[in-house]
């Protein structure tokens, strides 16, 4: 039942702060005036906005005002396209250590009579503040009906305080009455609650020395006041007031040096932390960090008049374009970033599943499997099982062109190198060099073990259970025609593994399947999995690591 009469309630002022948010420019109207005379003269904040006026503008053509007069209509009984001027505003909070947050009031206008009805009225308690018609909902907060047009939600002492104020000359209400052109208006002024900042602020050494100086500023600044709407290219404007001339040239000083220490941060948070896998697209977002750092701080260049400091955001620079470019940026980034990183681990792992299909049709051919490399009549090794593979991986014509007598980097043999197959290169490690990094697991009790060919029957712990194939860290890569692979160490079992993606690194298994292990896998559980006899058994879900 409570959370039925917020939701009627809270939905309204949504869509009039949605509303708000998509302001247009507006000439001032005498509802306007009204609301802020209504502003209890203990606020200290407020935000001023002009629903009705903003929908008239050709830029909210596509607005669903349909849903939103029907949702009125049914839920609160009001036509909330008739909303004409609306203000939130705050008082400060009576808590010292700012455990309560700020007592609200909203003061709503309408251009025609308006009455609660609908579902609404459903979950709501009649009742009369000062002798004033209107409903009560939990937390001691209700809504008064001052007149046929005008209602006000707040606390009820906030409500009885609403009603006898028709007009007020504080410092929050003069700020009002100096800007009634701009269709979004927020005003706060600092000197009601400069004592609770400074209460609550950090202490001096636990902040980082470059960021201390913002510790000064509110001492320094009596009120802040934003304006703006989208119209002629977007325009909006931010005002300090300083408590004198002094005060407005430190606050200047200080938000230069901010803006430096910020830039220099965000640039260096660029180019070392976002990875984008592609040297051009990482330039290319350099670059675009730069632009836009250049043109915040371009922007955040105050004309001094006095004590006023006024930032004019016009045009494309302004801080709604900004912002939404970033926030966009700051979201399509992780995106790329996760399509691109999944597209290569699939390519990985059709490439593994290719390796590990040739392995098993060499298998079925000669009975045995393919040893880790060839060795010469001496027992020196010649070439990798990455070359004996290719005539089951359609690559018959290549193999024939190797002396398989010689040596990997015979003068004949270390020509055929720059012939290495797409395939054999990872998509996370574009190779130009002739090297890999998929390599087999050698050593002892593995599958591959020097110029050992294995039998299917020698791996007793199942070809399901045991991994034959790995995809290796960069720096691991080795020339694919070389006679050179991973070797298990018990004591290290994943020395370079785990830096080639994110999270872990695919394996191919001897069953032909292809697997991807996080690197939280217990060693010794990986260990186990490493080898083809060792009788381990394999936890159950480990596999699905």
């Amino acid at each position: 039942m409570l959370y039925q009469k917020r939701r009627f309630l809270l939905s309204t002022w949504v869509i009039a702060y949605t509303l708000f948010l998509q302001a247009m420019p507006l000439s001032p109207s005498l509802a306007q005036q009204e609301v802020i005379q209504r502003i209890p003269p203990t606020a200290f904040a407020g935000v001023l906005v002009q629903p009705k006026k903003i929908l008239q503008h050709p830029g909210m053509e596509l607005l669903p005002t349909e849903l939103i007069k029907l949702f009125g209509e049914k839920e609160l009984g009001m036509d909330l396209l008739e909303l004409e001027s609306i203000v939130f505003a705050l008082d400060p909070p009576s808590d010292p250590q700012m455990r309560q947050p700020p007592t609200f009031a909203v003061i709503a206008k309408f251009a025609k009579p308006q009455d609660i009805g609908g579902n609404a009225l459903l979950n709501l308690k009649k009742t009369k503040f000062d002798g004033v018609d209107g409903y009560l909902l939990e937390d001691e907060v209700g809504i008064a009906q001052i007149d046929s047009k005008t209602f006000v939600m707040a606390s009820a002492a906030q409500i009885s305080k609403i009603l006898k104020t028709e007009s007020n000359s504080s410092l929050l209400i003069s700020l009002f009455n100096s800007d009634l052109e701009s269709p979004i208006v927020t005003h706060v002024t600092i000197a009601p609650i400069r004592d609770l900042i400074n209460q609550n602020l950090p202490e001096t050494q636990s902040v980082p020395l470059p960021f201390q100086q913002l510790l000064e500023l509110p001492k320094l600044i009596d009120s802040i006041s934003y304006s703006g709407n989208f119209d002629n290219g977007g325009m909006e404007r931010l005002k300090i007031n300083a408590v004198d001339n002094e005060a407005a040239v430190r606050i200047v000083q200080i938000t230069d040096n901010v803006l430096k220490i910020g830039k220099n941060f965000a640039m260096s948070w660029v180019a070392n932390e976002v990875e984008m896998g592609d040297p051009q697209y990482q330039a290319a977002l350099v670059q675009y960090a730069e632009r836009i750092a250049g043109k915040l701080q371009t922007t955040w260049q105050p004309k001094v008049d006095g004590q006023a400091l006024v930032y004019d955001m016009s045009g494309g620079g302004n801080l709604g374009t900004l912002g939404t470019s970033g926030v966009l940026i700051g979201m399509l980034l992780p995106a790329v970033q996760q399509a691109r990183e999944a597209a290569r681990r699939a390519q990985s792992m059709n490439n593994m599943k290719q390796f590990a299909l040739a392995i098993h049709n060499y298998e079925s051919v000669y009975r045995r499997f393919p040893a880790q490399y060839s060795v010469s009549k001496e027992g020196k090794p010649l070439l990798s099982w990455r070359v004996h593979v290719l005539p089951y991986m359609e690559q018959q014509q290549l193999y024939s062109q190797f002396h398989l007598d010689e040596p990997w980097d015979s003068e004949h043999n270390i020509q055929l190198v720059d012939k290495m197959p797409l395939f054999y290169s990872n998509p996370n490690v574009p190779a130009t060099d002739g090297t890999t990094v998929y390599q087999v697991i050698s050593g002892k009790d593995t599958m591959f073990e020097g110029d050992k060919k294995l039998v299917v029957a020698e791996v007793t712990d199942g070809t399901s259970n045991t991994a034959i194939l790995l995809e290796l860290n960069p720096e691991n890569a080795v020339i694919w025609t070389q006679p050179a692979d991973w070797e298990l160490q018990t004591d290290d079992p994943f020395h370079g593994l785990g830096d080639l993606r994110p999270g872990g690194f695919n394996v191919g298994m001897a069953d032909g399947s292809v697997r991807f292990f996080s690197t939280s896998i217990d060693p010794e559980v990986w260990a186990a999995i490493c080898t083809r006899n060792g009788g381990e058994v394999i936890p159950y879900g480990a596999l699905d690591n």
